[in-house]
């Protein structure tokens, strides 16, 4: 199923042309309520389709992750404080290993099933941050950091990530793990053509650009507001210029995106952004390729979200960037995996 969006505007960097602003509140309401309809119209018509030949397959390995659940209603039911709970389901998705010895402990398949995308997790830490005692703020810090700062990292490490490659939107932030970035931070690093950057990389650089063309230029959303001015460069190179800065480095799920700084010149409620990225995808569900594609796909409309209002639904949030999966790559279905466990709620 394929809807497309036209657009009578021309988007430029935010900063370099501010025409048409008056227009862009409007525009990104009527995108939001179509996209709505739209995307509610896929997913019922995807989860009919592929409960037949996916769900009885995925039944026969006994697969249902529920730990998410399990956190929240013990939540709810006071057993564990809000410190407890925002750190247990912090750790499932991106640090499985903090939860053994825990009634949340996860299993193999459920660690790999939880492999996801990060950002909902990193909103909510910041929507309930002012709850949380100072312990568990030190601990989550990082989620108003970039991945080369100091603690910038989702395990609360700084990664350094001196290398850089840069595209027409893109400026990916990597390392080949001998030149002061850590080794396992690195990106496979065949390098077909010799020319020094990693094939990966290239293929990575080339994914975002496809992804560019696919959600702006193509379905008329807005480009993400620029980040020239904030936050301010540094030794490790954190915004070296306007691009968008997309960071490569060792993590547990596919990847996420953070929203950083408000927009003062703009009426909307939208926030600058970076995105982060999984550096080889190894143990991931589908090919590494693949991985990449659904990746840039799901994770750049978070992106292009936050240029409209940073504190929009968690769940539409998550809901339309994986609608656009599909929309951008729709051979993949990354999100196959998930549905039998969606069918247990």
């Amino acid at each position: 199923m394929a809807v497309y969006y036209t657009s009578q505007f021309h988007t430029n960097h935010r900063g370099k042309n501010k025409t048409k602003k008056e227009g862009k509140r409007m525009r990104g309401t009527k995108n939001k309520r179509l996209l709505f309809m739209v995307s509610v119209g896929v997913m019922l018509i995807s989860v009919f389709a592929v409960a037949i030949t996916s769900t009885s397959a995925i039944a026969q390995k006994g697969i249902s992750p529920r730990v998410l659940e399990r956190i929240q209603t013990d939540r709810e039911a006071r057993r564990i404080t809000v410190d407890e709970y925002i750190l247990y389901k912090t750790w499932a998705v991106f640090d499985p290993q903090k939860l053994v010895g825990t009634r949340y402990a996860l299993s193999a398949e459920e660690t790999k099933l939880l492999r996801k995308c990060g950002t909902p997790i990193i909103l909510e830490i910041r929507e309930i941050w002012n709850k949380l005692s100072p312990k568990t703020k030190a601990q989550l810090k990082w989620v108003f950091l970039r991945p080369t700062d100091p603690g910038g990292g989702t395990d609360g490490n700084q990664h350094l990530l001196p290398q850089l490659y840069g595209t027409e939107h893109f400026l990916i932030h990597w390392t080949n793990g001998a030149d002061g970035g850590l080794a396992e931070d690195a990106p496979p690093l065949t390098d077909s053509d010799a020319d020094g950057t990693p094939d990966y990389i290239e293929n990575l650089g080339a994914i975002f650009e496809y992804v560019w063309n696919f959600e702006i230029s193509n379905r008329g959303f807005d480009m993400p507001p620029n980040d020239a001015d904030l936050p301010s460069n540094d030794e490790n190179n954190r915004n070296p210029d306007d691009r968008y800065d997309i960071f490569v480095y060792d993590m547990n799920p596919y990847g996420y995106a953070k929203p950083e700084y408000l927009v003062n010149e703009t009426p909307e409620n939208d926030k600058t952004s970076f995105i982060a990225v999984e550096n080889d995808y190894i143990g991931f569900s589908g090919t590494q390729l693949e991985c990449m594609q659904v990746t840039a796909a799901h994770e750049f409309h978070h992106a292009i979200q936050f240029g409209y209002d940073y504190e929009e639904k968690g769940w539409w949030m998550e809901t339309t960037s994986v609608y656009m999966e599909d929309e951008v790559y729709p051979d993949i279905n990354d999100n196959y995996q998930y549905l039998y466990n969606w069918f247990q709620y």
